[in-house]
This record gives structure tokens, sequence and C-alpha cells, in this order.
């Protein structure tokens, strides 16, 4: 399975974010009572979204609700547009991909491994002229 160089930056980011979640939540608490300090990859993540197209965003958010198990992976194109119609702005979009960060990676890979499952090529999904097909279609 070839995950796009976008889908695997996101992932990383997200993986260092859960490492930090998961050390700040078991080691000792501070003395003074202060929370960890959040990632700084977590900003890093957002920056990197901003810079990311629509179709990216949409992938990322529909392959995040197929890891989650809430949509089959057989009904990605329907999703996919029906996310592009519940975030038509950038930040919404973004904020959806933030909702849950520690878990993000863990979402997003369990999607894309069901999609390949599914025989789902996300590498091709991602092709301009296939988004752009696929949002003239809806």
């Amino acid at each position: 399975m070839r995950i796009p160089k976008s889908i695997d930056r996101i992932l990383e980011l997200g993986e260092a974010i859960y490492r930090h979640d998961f050390w700040a939540r078991n080691s000792k608490p501070e003395k003074n009572g202060k929370k960890a300090a959040p990632p700084p990859e977590l900003k890093e993540l957002e920056r990197y979204l901003k810079s990311l197209p629509f179709s990216t965003l949409y992938f990322v958010i529909t392959a995040i609700e197929v890891g989650r198990e809430l949509v089959h992976p057989l009904m990605f194109l329907t999703t996919y547009v029906a996310a592009a119609g519940a975030f038509p702005l950038h930040y919404q979009a973004i904020e959806r991909v933030l909702k849950d960060p520690t878990h993000l990676a863990l979402y997003l890979e369990r999607g894309l491994r069901y999609l390949h499952e599914a025989r789902i090529d996300a590498n091709r999904l991602l092709e301009p002229w296939r988004v752009q097909a696929a949002a003239e279609a809806a």
C-alpha cells in the first residue's frame, strides 16, 4: 500500500503527538501541579494542514471516519462529498481533522488500511483530475 506524501506527513506528526501524550500521562506529575506543555508537533501539524488543499483535507476527514468505523470503506466517495458540504471553509476542515489530535494517527492509519483491504487506492484518489471529477459527479 502506497501512502501519499501529504498523508504520510500527517501520520508522522500524529504519531509524535500520541507519543508526547502517552509520556505526559504516564510520567510523574509536575511538583507544582502544572500540566505538560502541548507538543510542538501540534502547532507544526496545524501549520502543515493549513498548507494542504481542500481535497486532501476532505480525504483525511473521510479516512478518519472510516478508521473510526463510522463509515464503510465502500461509502468513501459519498462521505467525501458530504465532508465537502459539511466543512466548506478551510479552517472548519482543519478543526475537524484536529478534533482528536492524540488519536489522529491511529484512526487515519486504520482508515487507510480498511480502504486498502477494500481495494481502494488512496494514492489514486488524491490525483487532482480524479478529485475534480468526483466533485463534478456529485
